[in-house]
């Protein structure tokens, strides 16, 4: 009772006149509020502009449109405290995590205004499922604030037990947080071109070899997991795919052995880069099998679920396998969720789409057609009318757009237009492209204007293996990031420009 009266207290002093949430009995109503959620979440809302405008007819500067927004936003930031964790989505780590960061943010409220009993009481009970956990950073968190508190107190017993967990568990999360150090400096190079990987190869060896002694000098899943991953990253950036494989099998052995400590995110994280190591080596049985195991596991409504697919499509297409990659597609695009996916996601699919349509009418046997959707259909006529303008950054899917419209007018035989799209492409390289991003997509670029100089007559090719070799030379290389996209990797792509010469 005396928890309840000090909780009392506080809300009586300080009471909430109306609560601004965003819950079904705010939503269901027709209400401008209603209005900008269903504007924001079906994307109809792309700036303030068209919001104010189809809402109040006016521009952002309306003052009715300013107070709608600014209260919808504090709607949206206190609906956060109320966000049930009971997805599938989330693994029981999540789930404690996630009531944790609303618990925590009630006891600072109670601390604040004096309510020392209630938060107490709420902070032993995070300890001891911190404790549960093994949370190194939930345990010193806890620890150090009821140390506080028996110090003020003066239960000296009750200082002395927390006072021995900041120190023991102290240093394990210093360690943590250090290997965490060490991952994060992995991935500021794993991003990068490989010419500026190998410029920092001894400083990327001394952070991988760091995480390795720390994991042998502290016991901690958390440290051991940031090693593995390093390693896996490590091993990636050298192209050494069969040992990467390995380190990733023995981090999953460890999540599945301390399930309880990981979040579901991190174990899905190992999966797809499973599949991204397969589509690298272009080893379709064994994408296929882990697919098959995880595709069904995988919350489709997840971001991760679509990088998990476009790896396996992607491995598809790289391997040959136009069926399968037909019926992968089907299913991505069915997925309700997919609308929800941000407009360079959109515009990957809508070209993986229009590589898929130009592989049925290349092969007519197939017997196998891809779903029409509306809303993401892929029209040829005016797909070979577009000219995108892209961002330097995401300037590779212009190369992917103008190579499949070539593509599209090899089966035509319509030179001309594919000599405009190759002066584009030229164009495009020699004053538009990081060179140092894409080699292989540079190389492959001046290996078709040998086609446009031999007049599209095989006979007439000249010095493409000077070209061919250069491309071979440089490793594909695929993190996510449209920057390394093939669709179709560059090599089979020359050869089926060849075929339709």
């Amino acid at each position: 009772m005396k928890k309840l009266l000090e909780i009392a207290r506080i809300v009586s002093l300080k009471k909430v006149k109306k609560l601004d949430v965003l819950d079904d009995s705010i939503l269901q109503k027709n209400t401008k509020t209603s209005e900008f959620y269903e504007g924001l979440t079906s994307k109809k809302f792309k700036t303030d502009r068209n919001a104010a405008q189809l809402l109040y007819q006016s521009d952002p500067q309306d003052p009715n449109y300013r107070k709608l927004k600014s209260r919808f936003r504090q709607r949206l930031l206190n609906s956060l405290f109320f966000i049930e964790p009971n997805s599938a989505t989330y693994s029981n780590f999540d789930k404690v995590m996630l009531n944790w960061y609303k618990e925590w943010a009630q006891i600072q409220i109670l601390l604040a205004n004096g309510a020392k009993l209630t938060a107490e009481s709420m902070l032993k009970h995070i300890f001891q499922t911190a404790r549960k956990f093994e949370s190194a950073e939930l345990i010193v968190k806890c620890a150090r604030k009821l140390r506080e508190l028996a110090a003020e107190s003066g239960n000296q017993k009750d200082f002395a037990l927390y006072n021995s967990y900041v120190e023991t568990y102290g240093t394990i999360l210093t360690a943590e947080l250090k290997s965490e150090e060490l991952l994060q400096k992995i991935k500021l190079f794993y991003s990068n071109p490989i010419s500026k990987v190998l410029s920092h190869k001894d400083e990327i060896k001394q952070y991988v070899e760091e995480t390795l002694t720390l994991s042998e000098e502290v016991d901690s899943p958390v440290i051991a997991y940031n090693m593995f991953v390093t390693w896996i990253l490590h091993y990636e950036m050298e192209n050494d795919f069969e040992t990467a494989l390995e380190v990733i099998e023995n981090a999953e052995q460890l999540v599945a052995s301390q399930e309880k400590l990981f979040s579901a995110k991190k174990k899905f994280f190992l999966s797809s880069k499973k599949m991204s190591i397969f589509l690298h080596i272009r080893d379709y049985q064994r994408g296929k099998k882990i697919a098959e195991k995880f595709i069904t596991s995988i919350p489709a409504e997840e971001e991760y679920w679509f990088t998990f697919m476009e790896y396996y499509l992607l491995l598809a297409l790289h391997s040959n396998n136009y069926f399968q990659a037909i019926a992968i597609y089907n299913r991505v695009i069915s997925n309700i969720h997919f609308k929800k996916l941000d407009n360079i996601q959109k515009e990957k699919w809508l070209l993986i789409s229009g590589y898929l349509h130009f592989f049925i009418k290349l092969n007519k046997d197939y017997n196998i057609t891809i779903q029409k959707k509306k809303e993401h259909s892929f029209n040829e006529k005016n797909f070979l009318a577009k000219t995108t303008t892209r961002s330097p950054q995401n300037r590779i899917l212009t190369i992917h757009e103008l190579i499949l419209q070539c593509l599209f007018h090899m089966l035509k035989k319509d030179y001309q237009a594919i000599e405009e799209k190759l002066t584009r492409l030229s164009y495009i390289v020699n004053r538009k492209f990081k060179k140092e991003d894409n080699r292989r997509a540079v190389y492959f670029i001046k290996l078709l204007q040998l086609i446009k100089k031999a007049q599209f007559k095989r006979e007439e090719l000249r010095n493409t293996d000077k070209y061919f070799s250069k491309l071979k030379s440089h490793q594909f290389q695929y993190r996510g990031d449209v920057r390394g996209l093939e669709i179709v990797p560059f090599e089979s792509l020359w050869s089926i420009f060849n075929k339709m010469l």
